[in-house]
């Protein structure tokens, strides 16, 4: 019913648009007939202005031809012209004779009559204003493009509708989840219905152009809609969801009070990690930048993206996020930042409690990193022997658990295919694109029964993500010692003797 009455208002307009240029073309068309009517009286009978255009404008060539039809006009105001026209008689001879005098090299020859040079004047005005008439009608009734009967509305109630897996793969979400989210958006953050698409079509073709990181040209020709259209509509719902983002991108347990089920339910973590609450660590997403802010933005490897920093519990949801940042920024800087500015709402720690830091990150209270100098990362154990001494045994459980970030991150890439191949927007708008896929990775997370991209993790918890080590050169870098605190190298001793001794 949506679609249909959509189709009724764009006729509506249309037919107003060609209502409106036809009532001005009139117009003009009778203030050349009666100043006619006036400078031709010793004209015979048939031969004046009015008369002869009203006889042109009845020749179905020239109503076909508005070039000719305008051109006509300049020809009729020459007297002689026009009583050759009428001495034809024939309207083969007529339309035959009008065309011979359309031509380029019978344009110049014209010698007018008694008229005076004023009253041609006049005609060449009104002439101008027809072709001007003409240039509005070209432009506001131009040919339509987006003509298919397979529109957007129809596409996206036939994967809804359809196999279970097309959702998935279209939408990157479930059905069910499909609509939990189209209604979470509506009722609680204000996304509401415009004249040109249903909200349905709507929220399918953003999750889309985000889900398979498709161009403007290419979202046009799948939902039939202008461009204009769906840029406007990829912006309005990209706010609403970083809206959304405010309230699903934070701790579920504020208070820290619980312990993880990832934690609780592994004899690898309990009771060694009991008070760890989630992990820290900073991805790079992909950016567009002008070619003079190009520098800032160059990662380590050779591309220019946004560092992101991250922090996410054991569920793998993020519960805090920093998009934004440039490329060559080292995320101990950043982590650093986020800790001076309390407007950011960082979760901090409370007291006893702890975030897990690969060696890249200072080492204090409140977040607990590695032994330096020994194996750490998963691949270096799976390549070679077992873990030996109490500090590569506790550096392989503090990574195989610091992974959980990893997978996360993983989870989040390939959902959302627009994170890898980011487009040309402005940079404000490439800040919120990540905020908002990572809203809808918890909105997913939170609210599925079963997720494609999460089972995966979920079914085989030793996982392990392909790009996992994309942190091993951060691990590299130097702590800052005034960070430096005792208090955690204690609890990393105390943890490590209860691993070696069990």
């Amino acid at each position: 019913m949506a679609k249909k009455n959509e189709g009724r208002r764009k006729r509506k307009r249309n037919e107003t648009k060609s209502e409106l240029v036809a009532i001005q073309l009139e117009r003009i068309c009778s203030a050349v007939e009666n100043r006619s009517s006036i400078s031709s009286k010793g004209d015979k009978s048939g031969c004046s202005i009015a008369e002869v255009m009203k006889i042109i404008r009845g020749m179905p060539e020239v109503k076909n031809d508005f070039e000719l039809y305008m051109k006509a006009i300049d020809i009729m105001v020459v007297k002689e012209n026009r009583d050759m026209f009428v001495a034809l008689e024939d309207p083969i001879d007529q339309i035959a004779w009008l065309k011979h005098k359309h031509m380029p090299s019978n344009n110049n020859d014209q010698n007018f009559d008694d008229e005076s040079d004023d009253e041609h004047g006049f005609y060449q005005l009104v002439l101008a204003g027809c072709a001007a008439a003409a240039t509005f009608t070209s432009f506001k009734e131009k040919k339509p493009c987006r003509t298919s009967s397979h529109t957007g509305y129809k596409f996206v109630m036939d994967v809804l509708n359809g196999h279970e897996i097309r959702c998935f793969e279209q939408f990157r979400m479930e059905k069910h989840m499909f609509m939990n989210l189209l209604e979470t958006l509506t009722k609680r953050y204000g996304l509401k219905e415009g004249f040109d698409m249903p909200l349905i079509e709507v929220l399918a073709m953003f999750l889309t152009t985000i889900g398979h990181g498709l161009s403007n040209r290419m979202i046009q020709e799948r939902f039939q809609h202008s461009g204009e259209s769906v840029s406007r509509w990829f912006e309005i719902v990209l706010d609403v969801v970083c809206l959304m983002a405010i309230d699903i991108i934070k701790p579920s347990d504020p208070q820290f009070k619980e312990v993880p089920d990832k934690i609780r339910n592994d004899d690898r973590y309990w009771p060694y990690f009991k008070n760890c609450i989630g992990v820290i660590n900073g991805t790079h997403i992909p950016v567009v930048v002008p070619r003079d802010r190009k520098i800032p933005y160059i990662g380590r490897k050779g591309v220019t993206t946004q560092n992101v920093m991250a922090v996410c519990d054991f569920n793998m949801c993020f519960t805090f996020a920093w998009a934004g940042w440039e490329g060559a920024a080292h995320d101990a800087r950043v982590f650093l930042e986020a800790l001076r500015r309390p407007e950011l709402g960082f979760p901090h720690p409370p007291r006893g409690k702890y975030y897990l830091v690969d060696a890249g990150y200072p080492q204090m209270s409140g977040y607990l990193g590695t032994y330096k100098g020994e194996r750490y990362h998963l691949p270096d154990f799976r390549r070679g022997s077992s873990p030996k001494g109490k500090k590569e045994i506790f550096n392989h459980r503090h990574s195989s658990l610091r992974c959980t970030i990893e997978r996360t991150f993983a989870v989040l890439k390939n959902r959302w295919r627009m994170l890898r191949e980011m487009h040309s927007f402005p940079l404000e708008k490439q800040v919120k694109i990540v905020i908002a896929s990572m809203a809808l990775h918890n909105f997913i997370r939170i609210n599925a029964r079963m997720d494609m991209e999460f089972k995966p993790y979920d079914d085989d918890q030793g996982l392990l993500p392909l790009n996992e080590e994309e942190s091993r050169v951060d691990s590299l870098v130097e702590e800052d010692g005034s960070h430096h605190t005792r208090e955690m190298e204690e609890q990393r001793d105390r943890i490590a003797n209860l691993l070696i001794s069990h």
